[in-house]
């Protein structure tokens, strides 16, 4: 199972606090989280992910995030941050395949593990590029590697914080139809409305560190958008913020 349950959560980081009643999600549903900057939308992930812990429950398959060792965390759930910071020059190869280091109990990874991470590697257009350093790409080849590397893991619900950051529009929308067709449950940040509306199909709105709407895309309207972003807000065949 790969549902995801919060109850009466709050969090707090700094002046910052972080309010959910209640909020469920199902088994294989792709969730996108948007709100203004400083909503509580990075925050709402690494509560998910156990990296912050506040009042309330969060359960992740039925299981308490809190309570879970680091290996069977890591299986059951997966977390990209908005930034990763790079230190060493590994090559692609090695970062991606670091995603099967859950399974490999500190041993060679298999040849299983080596073919998952070639297939993830092609899937991504990350091939041609695997014996390069991390440090030598783009920001959004970065990001298209620690992806890559997050969906190698093959947790059962995966949180990403912006996961097409700096990528250009091929390369988002390659990345975008990849993720809506896995069988986990997905929750993703996104700033852009209108890309989060073109592949997902429930959204969540933060504001203020508090969850102001959870709702389908036939009911994300100018008023909701108004209202979560204070700005006026036009619908064309995309929604235009001016």
């Amino acid at each position: 199972m790969s549902e995801v349950l919060l109850e009466g959560v709050r969090c707090r980081r700094g002046s910052f606090l972080l309010e959910v009643d209640r909020l469920l999600v199902g088994s294989g549903e792709k969730v996108a989280v948007l709100g203004e900057n400083g909503s509580g939308k990075s925050t709402l992930l690494m509560v998910m992910a156990g990296f912050l812990k506040g009042e309330g429950r969060v359960k992740i398959g039925g299981m308490d995030v809190q309570g879970m060792l680091a290996e069977e965390r890591a299986k059951r759930v997966v977390y990209l941050p908005q930034r990763v910071d790079l230190v060493f020059n590994y090559t692609v190869f090695q970062v991606v395949l670091m995603g099967r280091y859950a399974y490999t109990e500190g041993l060679r990874p298999a040849k299983e593990d080596m073919g998952r991470t070639e297939g993830v590697l092609r899937e991504l257009g990350l091939w041609e590029m695997r014996d390069r350093g991390v440090l030598e790409l783009s920001g959004g080849e970065q990001r298209r590697v620690f992806l890559a590397k997050v969906l190698n893991q093959g947790s059962d619900v995966l949180l990403l914080d912006e996961p097409t950051e700096m990528m250009d529009v091929r390369n988002a929308k390659l990345v975008l139809e990849r993720i809506v067709r896995l069988s986990q449950t997905v929750v993703a940040v996104f700033h852009d409305v209108n890309l989060a509306l073109r592949f997902f199909d429930r959204f969540l709105f933060l504001k203020n560190g508090r969850l102001v709407a959870d709702v389908g895309r036939e009911q994300v309207d100018e008023d909701l958008l108004r209202f979560v972003y204070d700005t006026d807000v036009k619908r064309g065949e995309a929604f235009l913020f001016y």
